[in-house]
């Protein structure tokens, strides 16, 4: 009641002008509230809540509460619901704070709430130390907001690119689509045609063995070529080194151990060939060209293709693959309908997948600033993700767009999935639903406020309700313009 007081009396002496200049100094009152300070004609003060009590003005600051709202005691701690007004630093605090024997310059930077001369005045520092706060907050604002501005950029972009992706896709769609319905046509044919003849089912086996047989042959190849590569490499290495000692060695330097070594290796034939080898690169395309040509359905219709492919396959893999794998393919007659159905089962799997990639573009696309903020923003944090660890040691991931975690090596939950950027009191805020269960079967939820900063982190994590979760923390995306008073340093402790 008496901040209202005081507020109101500030407001109404502010109004008629009046100044603390032709009043009384009594410590601990504002200039806007002087005027109510001076005694009546009948050497009164009254109350400023209570105005029907009256006391004699001599007890003002008598370090006696009589008032019942304090208003009679601006300048002691006798009141405890009282308020002493600080010139330096403009503002009011608590009257408990007043002659303590401490020096509240947090609150009162000129030293007034203690006795004269108890306190030097500091408010000078103070407001240097404000100022370069602002400097400071001025300094990441601008650069968080260049930061924001180029993710816009970014997001626009990117954008474009999802566009131009899923008209392709739909492209490629709509071609695999034709070319499954042709084989499935085709398929069909060569069943027919083949109808009259005896299945080999000889040659559908055989063909399952070559394919097992090559990819085996692929990865010992791959893995022979990279053993090769290291022990070659370690080769020089060690060859240089020994020459080296060769070189450099001290004769006259007595080490049996040394001496030994050297003659063993001078009396190892060299081997020129490696030494000067020049690396090669693994042909990933060797495999490839014999793949395609499995599912070349223009060769099916010649009567030794299978025959041909099979010599060349199996005069490669002699050297790489166990006798008792490459003994397996054997002459075999035709397996067109087979090769038709393996290609038409590939395509089915490359349309599902595609489907499915199609449908995510899409989805994104739709999605507008409802989603993703201010000028879709977040579409350049698609894929970000923040870390930060509890209080108690438990992990917590947060991916922006995606989904929520905490937990630890034993145990993981969700705390909800993303929900979009919105704005909410000039902050950044990301909402996480439809977490785990907690207790009572409530879902889990979390809320990510992000205050402007250059970087992106995440700062604090509490449990404001059951199962409610909230973390503050800064981000390019939070640095919109802000209004003066929303600077460091703008709220001086003001009671009011």
């Amino acid at each position: 009641m008496f901040l209202k007081v005081l507020a109101l009396a500030s407001l109404v002496s502010a109004e008629t002008g009046e100044s603390s200049k032709d009043t009384i100094g009594v410590r601990g009152v504002s200039p806007g509230n002087a005027t109510f300070y001076i005694p009546d004609e009948d050497g009164m003060f009254a109350c400023l809540a209570y105005p029907d009590i009256k006391i004699s003005f001599d007890r003002v600051n008598d370090n006696y509460c009589d008032c019942p709202d304090g208003s009679d005691e601006p300048g002691t701690s006798a009141c405890s619901n009282g308020y002493f007004y600080c010139a330096g630093s403009g503002n009011f605090l608590p009257s408990r704070y007043v002659d303590d024997g401490v020096c509240d310059y947090d609150l009162c930077c000129d030293g007034s709430d203690e006795p004269a001369g108890e306190c030097e005045n500091r408010c000078a520092e103070y407001e240097q130390e404000k100022e370069n706060e602002r400097h400071k907050f001025l300094q990441h604002l601008d650069k968080g907001r260049q930061i924001r501005h180029s993710y816009i950029h970014e997001a626009a972009l990117r954008k474009e690119a999802l566009r131009n992706k899923t008209t392709e896709l739909e492209k490629e769609y709509n071609e695999l689509t034709t070319k499954l319905k042709n084989l499935k046509v085709d398929y069909a044919r060569i069943r027919e045609e083949d109808s009259d003849s005896t299945a080999d089912a000889d040659s559908l086996q055989a063909l399952g063995a070559l394919r097992k047989t090559m990819n085996t042959a692929q990865k010992q190849y791959k893995k022979l070529y990279k053993e090769l590569v290291d022990a070659l490499d370690s080769y020089n290495k060690i060859n240089l080194a020994m020459k080296k000692m060769v070189e450099e060695y001290n004769p006259n330097f007595n080490d049996p151990a040394v001496k030994e070594c050297i003659k063993e290796w001078i009396s190892i034939p060299k081997l020129p060939a490696v030494i000067d080898y020049q690396p090669f690169t693994y042909d990933e395309n060797l495999f490839s060209k014999i793949k395609i040509m499995s599912y070349d359905t223009q060769q099916l219709n010649q009567a030794s293709w299978f025959e041909q492919l099979q010599s060349m396959v199996s005069e490669f893999l002699g050297a790489w693959v166990p006798v008792s794998e490459s003994s397996q393919i054997k002459n075999v007659g035709s397996v067109r309908a087979q090769a038709v159905k393996d290609v038409i089962d590939d395509s089915v799997i490359e349309l599902k997948e595609m489907k499915k990639e199609l449908a995510i573009a899409k989805k994104s696309l739709k999605l507008d600033s409802d989603f993703w903020g201010p000028d879709e923003v977040g579409r350049a944090l698609e894929d970000i993700c923040l870390t930060t660890t509890t209080s108690e040691g438990n992990d917590i991931e947060v991916c922006l767009f995606g989904q929520a975690r905490m937990g630890n090596s034993n145990s993981v939950v969700s705390l909800g999935t993303s929900r979009g950027i919105r704005e909410e009191k000039g902050h950044i805020v990301i909402d996480f639903v439809s977490g785990d269960p907690c207790v009572y079967g409530i879902s889990r939820t979390l809320k990510v406020v992000f205050e402007c900063g250059d970087v992106h982190q995440l700062n604090s994590i509490s449990e404001v309700d059951a199962c409610v979760y909230v973390i503050n923390g800064t981000s390019p995306l939070g640095c919109a313009p802000v209004a003066a008073h929303e600077l460091p340093g703008s709220d001086i402790h003001d009671e009011l």
